[in-house]
């Protein structure tokens, strides 16, 4: 069963590897942004949300049977 729920910036840590994945995809895919997805790294653009007020910010995240299968940052 599929579960979505929100998550803190402060556990923001949890979609680290998805988060990775994606920009590895788009790194090798995309054939204009390819340069932009090398040079970014999860901690620099999760710094990014942190600067927000946690009222401005929500991460959803949706998992199954325990593994993470999705986020969406908002």
């Amino acid at each position: 069963m599929t579960d979505i729920f929100d998550i803190t910036s402060e556990q923001v840590e949890v979609i680290r590897e998805l988060w990775e994945k994606n920009r590895q995809y788009h790194e090798d895919h995309s054939e204009y942004f390819s340069e932009i997805y090398r040079s970014i790294s999860f901690d620099d653009r999760m710094k990014g949300f942190r600067a927000f007020n946690e009222d401005a910010l929500k991460i959803t995240v949706a998992e199954d049977d325990g593994e993470l299968m999705g986020y969406c940052i908002l």
